[in-house]
């Protein structure tokens, strides 16, 4: 049986929300979409978190003496990461390197004429 993809708008609309960053270390680097619950049939968007390849193996490793990266530690991580990105507080807000000029790889456009 082969795993439903998720829908391309949802894909965007979560890779949106999140600034392409990930929610746990807040880095843009290698990213993927990771299903909260595991269960890769349920693609709603609160079961959807933006988390880098390095993260995504924490999320799926479990040690009996460590602070495990739990589901409800990966959905509180992005809740308060969405929301940052929300109010603009995020470093996503601009790009981590910037060669010469600033270069802005994203700007939240609703809240761009609130902040001018």
């Amino acid at each position: 049986m082969s795993r439903p993809k998720i829908p391309q708008d949802t894909q965007n609309r979560i890779l949106y929300r999140n600034a392409w960053h990930c929610c746990v270390c807040r880095k843009r680097r290698e990213i993927l979409i990771h299903h909260i619950d595991e269960n890769p049939t349920n693609n709603v968007d609160d079961n959807l978190a933006i988390i880098c390849l390095k993260c995504h193996g924490k999320a799926h490793t479990k040690h009996a003496l460590s602070q495990n990266l739990t589901a409800e530690r990966i959905r509180d991580h992005k809740r308060r990461w969405e929301e940052d990105v929300q109010e603009g507080r995020s470093s996503g807000m601009v790009p981590e390197f910037v060669p010469g000029p600033a270069v802005w790889t994203y700007i939240n456009h609703e809240r761009f004429f609130a902040v001018l």
